[in-house]
């Protein structure tokens, strides 16, 4: 060591007959060691105000280490005190008779930790308060120190921001849930305090993720949605986790944060994707029926547009880039529902936009074109895919318009569109397929009919997403 101390000399001196380890309750550890001439003495570590009640100083002393001890944990250090007693006559084991001894201590001093911020931890904090997170600091260090942390990472600290462990002690039910939201530091505390903290905001059907590292954060951990252990914790904390850091980065979580959120949304286009494509069949099919009209497309012809075209379009949807918001919008809560009310007013308008438009072609049709039912039929069938081909550019974002976003940005989703074109045709032109799909190919006019029903129904959908941003922007 710099201080030139050997400690394998010291504990061959005096070697450790017993210990009793650190105690967040009893917030110092201490350890029996016996010298040569058959002489006891108890060494102290812990928290400085807790060995200074039980040391022999008089006040000026007491006075002056407080006043250092405020003026280190001011400025961030993690300071623990050591004290030191004699002992002439021990009674084993120490744990049955440590209260004994726990009084008149020779105070020795204050050792202070610099444990420095990393610097990605800040525009972290940052992230995580724009995306709606309410980020906490719930620590058994000095209240002055937990201060000085929070106000590096850019918490506004008030003095009714903090609250040490025996002080929420002091508070009712009640009045800890009043102040439980402007509260944003918690100093002091204990593995019980951490339970009652947790359990505050669970009670306010908030979802709570807590991070640790200690055998004493196990049962927070265990209580929390989202337990997270410290990859350089005990082996207790990452038993009781969901999560385990390996890097010991907040940095990490984040990341994990807007992973998922990524998840979820490609999730949620896909379904909404196939939903479309789903009830407009359903649609479509359901009026020819009740109407009493021919079917508009056959059962083979709709596999193939959900098997063949919709199938790679759809899984092409689940590479889709982070959206620029992905981490600005609030968090979803416990309930929120897979399928969100936008997506099924989406889901519903494309079915009725799309139905609206092939009902009216096939009709039109049916009565005035002159056209055999195959045809008719090959119509509607390219009408579908061409369709499901223009309106999934609308799904690539349930919350921006088309001409707001890179349509180029998923480059599986552009081959995924390529192949299904390529599979269209081949069911038009190619004769095996033909037999199999009782399709025909379709001429120019047909094909100036089919696009411009699809341009048409991508600006009707665009149009009525347009609406409904301006409205969830203006409310």
């Amino acid at each position: 060591m710099r201080a030139g101390l050997s400690r394998e000399k010291l504990e061959k001196k005096e070697p450790k007959v017993d210990e009793i380890p650190f105690s967040p309750k009893r917030k110092y550890g201490v350890t029996l060691h016996k010298t040569s001439g058959n002489e006891f003495y108890l060494y102290f570590l812990g928290a400085p105000e807790k060995l200074l009640e039980i040391s022999k100083l008089n006040q000026a002393e007491s006075k002056k280490i407080n006043q250092k001890l405020e003026e280190l944990t001011g400025k961030g250090y993690r300071v623990v005190a050591t004290a030191w007693r004699k002992i002439n006559k021990i009674q084993f084991p120490l744990s049955n008779n440590l209260d004994n001894y726990c009084q008149n201590l020779t105070f020795v001093g204050l050792i202070a930790l610099n444990d420095p911020l990393r610097k990605e931890v800040k525009e972290a904090m940052k992230i995580c308060v724009r995306a709606g997170m309410k980020p906490i600091i719930v620590t058994g260090d000095h209240k002055l120190t937990a201060k000085a942390v929070a106000r590096e990472l850019g918490f506004k600290i008030k003095e009714k921001s903090i609250l040490e462990g025996k002080d929420l002690d002091q508070l009712s039910a009640r009045e800890f849930d009043e102040r439980l939201e402007e509260t944003q530091v918690y100093a002091r505390v204990e593995p019980r305090h951490k339970l009652r903290i947790i359990e505050a905001w669970q009670e306010r059907g908030e979802v709570v993720a807590m991070t640790g590292d200690g055998i004493n954060d196990a049962p927070a951990l265990k209580r929390a949605d989202i337990g997270v252990a410290l990859g350089s914790g005990t082996d207790v904390a990452k038993e009781v986790s969901d999560l385990i850091l390996l890097p010991d980065s907040f940095s990490i979580i984040i990341a994990a944060i807007e992973e998922g959120r990524a998840i979820i949304d490609n999730i949620r286009k896909v379904i909404a994707y196939l939903f479309c494509s789903a009830f407009t069949e359903v649609l479509l099919v359901g009026i020819s029926i009740l109407a009493g009209w021919p079917l508009p497309v056959l059962a083979a012809q709709i596999l193939w547009i959900n098997l063949i075209e919709d199938g790679p379009l759809s899984l092409a949807l689940a590479f889709e880039p982070k959206e620029k918001d992905l981490m600005k919008r609030k968090p979803a809560g416990h309930n929120a529902p897979l399928l969100t009310s936008e997506m099924k007013v989406l889901i519903f308008v494309i079915g009725i936009i799309t139905d609206f438009l092939l009902v009216g072609l096939f009709f039109w049709l049916w009565k005035f074109s002159g056209y055999e039912i195959s045809h008719i039929r090959s119509i509607i069938f390219a009408g579908l895919a061409i369709d499901s081909m223009f309106y999934i550019f609308s799904c690539k974002s349930l919350r921006e318009n088309i001409w707001q976003i890179n349509l180029f940005a998923n480059r599986f989703l552009i081959f995924a569109w390529i192949f299904a074109i390529i599979v269209l045709l081949t069911g038009l032109y190619l004769p095996a397929l033909q037999t199999l799909l009782k399709t025909v190919p379709l001429n120019s006019f047909d094909w100036q009919l089919v696009l411009g029903l699809g341009l048409l129904n991508i600006i009707l959908i665009e149009a009525t997403k347009w609406y409904f941003i301006v409205k969830h922007q203006t409310s």
